[in-house]
């Protein structure tokens, strides 16, 4: 109909021009041509009205849409960034509930803290929770086969820890290279008695994993924390590994430190076959050497005329 009145009105406007002109010979009157003229103008005016009206109509639903399309979008994006940063918080809860359990569990948290004020008393290795390992089940699972981790230094480079699934297939196939680019905290080392004191001892053994210039796994320990004491539990593990392709043992490692000190006191060690009794054991090793006074707050040391190491 709209569309009916502005063709109308064009039709008018075209008519009235040329009646106008015929008026203006003396064989026509000029009332009428006026008269069309107006009418003309007026279906033209009229037409063009409803075509504006018609406009503004079609646009104002696609205006709406539009504006309630962005409103949408933003409340899409902010329920995104909402749904983006929960699901960036249960990340944030799955790793810290996947971590180490001596850095997420307050208990073991608190036995850390406990370690750390025992002072040597004669007997390097003493046994943890009757030497009972405290892992779960869920910790023992081998669902996704062998696995290691190595947690990051903290804020004075200490190592922190380091743990793992261990299996034959992390065994290294290859001969142990240099580690004497890595110097852990507290490294001061000086002979004694033709023998060096300090060893770069492995948080999780070289022969276990393979991991061997890793900052991450490498502690100032001395030659007797290293070996006999560490090395005894590490070689009870490799062999048992060796058995069989299908044995798992569940292993973690993590230095104890006194406050800020930069030698570590000693370290957790806790280790458990998966479905075997075979390697269970919850250790604390202190890390002294004997006849030798260790300063755990940088290192240095000093040798005893006589009598076991002791501690400053």
């Amino acid at each position: 109909m709209d569309t009916v009145l502005i063709l109308g009105g064009l039709l008018g406007i075209i008519i009235g021009i040329v009646t106008l002109i015929q008026a203006t010979t003396k064989h026509r009157k000029k009332k009428p041509s006026f008269i069309l003229v107006a009418a003309s103008i007026a279906a033209v005016l009229s037409g063009s009205g409803l075509l504006n009206t018609e406009n503004l109509q079609s646009i104002a639903p696609k205006d709406n849409p539009n504006t309630t399309a962005a409103s949408t979008t933003l409340q899409s994006g902010a329920s995104e960034e909402k749904s983006s940063s929960n699901q960036r918080e249960d990340e944030g809860a799955t790793e810290e509930k996947s971590a180490s359990p001596l850095q997420s569990d307050a208990k073991l948290t608190a036995l850390k803290q406990e370690l750390a004020q025992l002072n040597y008393a004669g007997k390097q290795t003493i046994e943890i929770n009757q030497g009972k390992p405290t892992f779960s089940k869920a910790e023992l699972a081998t669902t996704s086969g062998a696995w290691e981790k190595y947690y990051p230094l903290d804020a004075l480079n200490r190592a922190t820890g380091a743990e793992a699934l261990l299996n034959q297939s992390l065994m290294p196939k290859e001969k142990r290279g240099s580690i004497s680019s890595v110097t852990p905290t507290g490294w001061r080392n000086k002979k004694i008695g033709g023998s060096y004191l300090y060893n770069r001892s492995h948080l999780i053994g070289f022969a276990l994993a393979g991991e061997n210039a890793n900052w991450q796994n490498l502690i100032t320990g001395t030659r007797q924390l290293n070996n006999p004491e560490m090395l005894r539990f590490e070689m009870d593990i490799k062999y048992y590994l060796e058995q069989d392709k299908n044995h798992f043992v569940r292993y973690e490692v993590t230095p104890i430190f006194r406050n800020d000190e930069l030698l570590a006191r000693g370290v957790h060690l806790m280790a458990q076959s998966v479905n075997s009794e075979a390697i269970k054991f919850n250790v604390y090793i202190f890390n002294v050497q004997d006849n030798v006074k260790l300063n755990y707050a940088d290192g240095t040391s000093q040798i005893l005329k006589s009598g076991n190491s002791a501690e400053k």
